[in-house]
């Protein structure tokens, strides 16, 4: 005898099994990216700018470039500079050095003083804590392969979400009891309407918030889903600055 199950019964089992079996890397995951959110805050702390510079009006670029150029010698390569603002510490980095070339993404990255003669911090991608946190959001430290898995992780996430919004979907005339914070007697029923509500206010910004992280993490396979929406997107073009004949390239942040 063939046990039939209602629609929303369906969803309620798709709901369970995706939390059971992908929950537990969703959360490295979801974990690892609320601290980026803050990455800058944190790298801060726990490594402070010993920059004692002031009254400077402008970085320097020329002199920051020299500076890379005078301390790096071996690094001939073009080298991308931050603008982080007046009076503020020159972050720069030095993509695919030879130290690191087993790694495939492991840039060397230096911090200038504000008036950009000092080198005042230096560290390979990865070697230190935020760069370590971006690797296990991104990849959950597996290199392309696990960067392959987050973006499919994002996908079964994405059904997580919508199968739990058909789960709960009420019946006619039972939305406002639906959407009721009950009291319970029992832990768990506590829980479920937590769970509940908590879905429910979320459910939109989770949608989209999982959507771009998986079009970020496998764009050649979402690539034709985005053109297909929104038409065919152009990368913006990358700001030049000529020193010395070398290019450098930089990046304000926002």
């Amino acid at each position: 005898m063939t046990l039939k199950l209602s629609w929303r019964k369906t969803f309620r089992r798709l709901h369970l099994y995706l939390g059971l079996s992908v929950g537990a890397l969703l959360t490295i995951i979801t974990l690892s990216g609320s601290m980026l959110v803050y990455y800058p805050q944190i790298d801060l702390l726990l490594n402070p700018a010993n920059d004692a510079t002031t009254n400077i009006k402008t970085p320097n670029w020329d002199q920051a470039y020299n500076t890379l150029r005078a301390n790096f010698p071996s690094k001939q390569g073009p080298w991308r500079l931050e603008n982080t603002g007046i009076n503020s510490v020159i972050p720069a980095r030095y993509y695919n050095p030879i130290e690191t070339k087993e790694q495939g993404f492991a840039p060397l990255m230096v911090w200038l003083s504000s008036s950009s003669d000092k080198v005042i911090r230096k560290n390979y991608w990865g070697k230190y804590l935020v760069t370590w946190m971006y690797n296990l959001h991104f990849s959950l430290l597996t290199g392309a392969t696990g960067t392959l898995v987050v973006g499919y992780i994002g996908i079964a996430t994405l059904l997580l979400i919508i199968s739990g919004f058909f789960a709960w979907f009420p019946k006619s005339g039972q939305w406002i009891k639906s959407l009721k914070f009950k009291r319970r007697s029992s832990k768990i029923g506590l829980l479920y309407d937590c769970h509940k509500l908590i879905g429910l206010a979320l459910c939109m910004p989770l949608l989209v918030l999982t959507a771009t992280g998986v079009m970020l993490a496998i764009p050649k396979q979402t690539d034709p889903v985005l053109i297909a929406l929104v038409s065919n997107i152009n990368s913006p073009s990358k700001t030049q600055m000529q020193a010395n004949n070398p290019i450098f390239l930089y990046q304000k942040r926002s």
